[in-house]
Order: structure tokens, then sequence, then C-alpha cells
């Protein structure tokens, strides 16, 4: 079933060949339709997520030629890029709920705190890394460096609504004093999302995928406008000139609007943290799985 949050993007025939053959690889189902696209997850994130603009790539399957907007052909063709660059291009899909800076608990406690305590029964103890990786029914808990996370791909989407969830109250009534941040990253479908939450309220939630914006609420925030400069300044002028050519001048600054909050999310959970994802990759910290009793 394809997730909600990309369904709120039409599915025609500019993102449809892309939701379909990469979205059962990402949830771990199969990864044969995922060869049909020309990209392969990697066994685990050891580069981390993108942080530079795409760059195009002339060697496409024709296939990807099929897109009806030229701004989709480009990111789909970056998708079929050479294989000495495929793994490096992609990112590692990444979906999490950080509630920074809690008074030192047990896991078992804040997991109550979700008010989904009740119901959950903890499964398995797990590393980081194969808990934000691997295909399993259930959540990941874990607690890191006073950082409450929980990792669940389901959970995550749907702090990018505009009602706000059971979980996204639950943790807004618990914790009310705290900084809490929702980020995703699907780089198989260039898709991202954030939610970032201080002292009970919204200050600002956006997601996007290929080009294409779901619900906003709120102002900019300062992340966002510093890589949005850094995008402007990082693209070369034959990559600049390319996408004019294609798409126009509007469509250069959609480009770089999109490039920017792309990546925004993992800005903010540095900022908040104090670690980069790498860094938090590199430590992995334990994790618990918990399932429904």
């Amino acid at each position: 079933m394809r997730s909600r949050w990309l369904m709120k993007f039409p599915a025609t025939a500019r993102n449809q060949p892309v939701a379909d053959a990469i979205l059962p690889s990402v949830r771990g189902v199969s990864n044969e339709r995922a060869r049909c696209a020309g990209v392969m997850p990697c066994a685990f994130p050891s580069v981390g997520h993108r942080t530079t603009p795409r760059k195009r790539n002339s060697s496409a399957r024709k296939s990807w030629n099929t897109f009806s907007s030229p701004r989709t052909a480009h990111r789909a063709r970056s998708l079929c890029a050479s294989k000495k660059n495929k793994i490096a291009r992609m990112s590692w899909n990444k979906y999490f709920i950080i509630v920074t800076d809690v008074e030192r608990k047990e896991l078992h406690e804040l997991v109550d705190m979700t008010g989904y305590g009740k119901t959950l029964i903890s499964f398995e103890k797990i590393n980081f890394r194969i808990a934000s990786n691997k295909n399993y029914e259930g959540i990941g808990f874990g607690l890191y460096e006073n950082n409450f996370w929980i990792i669940s791909a389901d959970q995550t989407e749907k702090f990018f609504n505009d009602e706000p969830s059971v979980l996204e109250k639950n943790l807004c009534k618990r914790f009310p004093n705290k900084t809490i941040i929702a980020l995703a990253e699907n780089g198989t479908v260039d898709a991202f999302g954030f939610n970032l939450i201080v002292n009970g309220n919204r200050v600002r939630v956006i997601s996007g995928c290929d080009g294409e914006y779901g619900y906003e609420f709120g102002e900019p925030i300062e992340i966002e406008l510093t890589n949005l400069k850094n995008v402007q300044a990082e693209i070369d002028s034959s990559e600049k000139e390319e996408i004019i050519a294609a798409e126009g001048e509007r469509g250069f600054s959609d480009y770089v609007k999109f490039e920017s909050l792309w990546r925004t999310p993992f800005d903010l959970l540095t900022e908040k943290i104090g670690k980069t994802i790498d860094q938090i990759y590199q430590d992995n910290p334990e994790f618990e799985i918990f399932k429904q009793k």
C-alpha cells in the first residue's frame, strides 16, 4: 500500500512510475522492482544523506523520458546515474520523531508516555542502524544522549498532516516544555518532511515529493533560508543554464527551493541534537522494537 504521505501528491505519469517501482523496496518488501528503476538500496547508510544538489546524467535510460515534466524527468534521470555513483547519490530512507533533552528516565517509562505503552510489548533489542533500516512490524524506541527517539515511517508521516496525530498530541501533552522534531528523508522518491514543535506548539511543518509540496504551516526557519543561499551558490553555471533552458527561470527557482528544503530536515537534526546523522550512525546506540501485544 502506498503511504498516506505520498498519496497527497497526484498519481499521474509524472511520479507514478517512480513511486510504484521504488516504494516497495523502501518498505523492504521487494528489491526486484527497484532494480527495474535502476536503483538498489545499500545495506547501511555509510554515505549519509545527500547535502548537495543532484547532478544530471545524460546516459539515463530512455524510459525515464516518458515523464511529462522536465523537472521530473531531470530527477528521474538522476536516479539512473552510472553504477559508480548509484549508491552515493541516493539517500537512505529515514523516518524519525525525536523529543529533545528529556529528563533521564527508563526507556519503558518514556514509551508509556507516548500513549501507546499499554498496547505495546518489547520484542527485541537491536542497534540504531538496524532499527532505522530493517523491515519489521512494530515501532523502534531509543534513548540516546537524553533524546527520546521514535522510529516509524507511518507515525512520522502523520506529523506532516494539517491535523496533529494522536502521537503528536500525546507527546506535546507529556513534554510541554520540550522541542520535538519529526524528520523524514526518502532519497529513492525525492521526498522529505519535517515538523518543528516548540513548547507544545507547531512552528514549521512542510513536506514535499519530487518538486511538489504537501501541507505547509508556519514561516521558513533560519536553516531553510541558509540552505536556500547555499544551494544558489553551489549550483554551477552550466547546471543553471541546463535547468533554465528546460524549465525557464521559474523552474530554476522551484528547483533551488526544493533542493534547499530537501537538506533542511537533517540540518535541523544537527542543530537540535548537536550531532550529524552520520555521527549517530557511527555511535550506533541500542534501540528496542515494540510490537502490539
